[in-house]
């Protein structure tokens, strides 16, 4: 598989003081709803807060509709049927996700948490993963609360994530297509976003992230990736054909200097990449990659990935806008 620059184009560019990010399909593969960030400032240019709304981008015409007015809505996720969108809707310190229609009322409360990081909505609509921002206990190997709920039965399941002596996170995911698996990243002591790094310790464990694959009907993990060193996944999406997960990932390219016998990491290149990984083979296939500086990641690190419903397209946002990526199948494809 593979991604020319020639397949990417631009489909909605961010206006002044705004920010796109949480691009996702509409099942139709007609539209892409999306959240605005629009940065609030003073006379003085300082930001005194964030509206965040919910759009839709035609991808044929390109015209962006907005369909809420916020002030702080987000993760916008569509049902299998293209009427009704889930979102999440932020006041102080609660989190409701709610349903809204077409036209952007609400028509659902489908339940209110407290320290919520994201969720996703099952292919089925019949579950929801909620990933929690805290840990349920003060254990040093305990993650941060992992949770399948129910919609029908209302029942709740523990995601068992694998047991690893360094703290740890859960902190995106995305479901297999028939509903039942669950794809996702594990963090081991290292930032989701390259704003901070760790010093280096190259017998440090907590310098790696993993990609697993959680089986809800036996309970089980399998590992798909073992992240490389200063190298961390930030985001990834399971294909609707179910054949591939998409992964963004951000690699440090290292140079050290020694400094009163510690090794200090000086370098301030990075590079953003979108891969796949075959789930048949388990081979990766590198598409694309940008650089970016690490005290502004935002400007072209690559991230928030949604495939399209026939498989053939990624949508992804770099530098706060949204980019369409076609993907082709080689019949001898490199391997990396």
């Amino acid at each position: 598989m593979y991604m020319s620059p020639s397949d990417v184009y631009l489909l909605a560019k961010h206006g002044e003081n705004e920010k796109f990010w949480g691009p996702r399909w509409s099942p139709d593969g007609k539209y892409i709803a999306f959240v605005k960030n629009k940065l609030v400032k003073e006379d003085k240019g300082d930001i005194v807060s964030t509206i965040s709304t919910i759009c839709i981008v035609d991808i044929k015409t390109k015209k962006i509709r907005q369909l809420t007015e916020g002030p702080d809505d987000s993760l916008p996720q569509w049902t299998h049927d293209g009427r009704i969108m889930y979102l999440e809707r932020k006041s102080h310190i609660k989190s409701t996700i709610k349903c809204i229609d077409k036209n952007g009322q609400d028509k659902e409360t489908i339940l209110e948490e407290e320290s919520l990081h994201t969720f996703s909505l099952s292919p089925d609509n019949k579950k929801i993963l909620l990933i929690y921002s805290g840990s349920p206990s003060k254990d040093i190997n305990n993650h941060n609360l992992v949770e399948i709920l129910n919609l029908i039965s209302r029942k709740r399941m523990r995601l068992v994530v694998p047991f690893t002596t360094v703290r740890t996170m859960v902190y995106s995911a995305s479901w297999h297509p028939n509903s039942e698996e669950i794809a996702y990243i594990r963090q081991c002591g290292f930032p989701a976003v390259p704003n901070d790094f760790p010093s280096f310790n190259p017998n440090n464990p907590a310098f790696f992230n993993r990609l697993f694959i959680f089986d809800l009907k036996t309970r089980k993990n399998k590992e798909i990736i073992y992240d490389s060193l200063y190298s961390a996944i930030n985001d990834l999406s399971w294909s609707p054909d179910s054949k591939w997960i998409a992964y963004c990932k951000y690699c440090r390219r290292m140079s050290f200097k020694f400094k009163r016998e510690k090794i200090m990491d000086t370098s301030e290149l990075c590079t953003s990449e979108l891969w796949v990984v075959n789930l048949h083979s388990g081979y990766n296939f590198y598409l694309i990659s940008s650089t970016f500086n690490p005290k502004s990641p935002e400007e072209t690190l690559l991230t928030d990935i949604s495939w399209s419903p026939d498989s053939k397209k990624i949508a992804f946002i770099s530098g706060s806008d949204i980019y369409i990526g076609s993907v082709t199948v080689k019949s001898s494809p490199e391997v990396h």
